[in-house]
């Protein structure tokens, strides 16, 4: 194989690592809620 064939061959299979992580990342975000909430504004007691 030449070189460009070997360079294009190795970048698809980074970008398809790449897509893999960010799907299961999104998946395991949406399947658990954030642990730290922000309080914006103080609560009138």
């Amino acid at each position: 194989m030449s070189l460009p064939v070997i360079a294009i061959v190795v970048a698809s299979l980074s970008a398809l690592f790449t897509g893999v992580n960010t799907v299961i990342s999104y998946r395991a975000f949406r399947r658990v809620p954030p642990k730290v909430t922000v309080q914006i504004w103080p609560k009138s007691s």
